[in-house]
């Protein structure tokens, strides 16, 4: 139940990785559009409000990026458990 998927649900890192580069680029223009637009109505909590949002869009995109290379560059096609005598452990290679 809690073992490694396989390589076909790399995908899903992919498509997450699509869905958070749009909403990046959406935050992101919303962000200058309302930046330009209520340019005399702006206090120090809406640019702190502004950074913010286009900062962890950014990192929701990167780190399902990473994801996305990190599951698709593995070598999880003939995973069949541990190696035999278990896993190693420290001082024990």
């Amino acid at each position: 139940m809690f073992g490694p998927l396989d390589k076909s649900y790399c995908m899903l890192f992919y498509v997450f990785s699509v869905i958070y580069y749009i909403g990046f680029v959406m935050v992101l223009l919303g962000t200058v559009t309302g930046l330009f637009v209520y340019k005399s109505k702006i206090t120090f909590a809406v640019i702190f409000a502004a950074v913010w949002a286009v900062f962890s869009s950014f990192l929701m995109y990167i780190i399902t990026r990473l994801l996305y290379s990190m599951c698709v560059n593995s070598k999880l096609d003939g995973f069949t458990g541990p190696p035999p005598g278990g896993m190693p452990t420290p001082g024990n290679n």
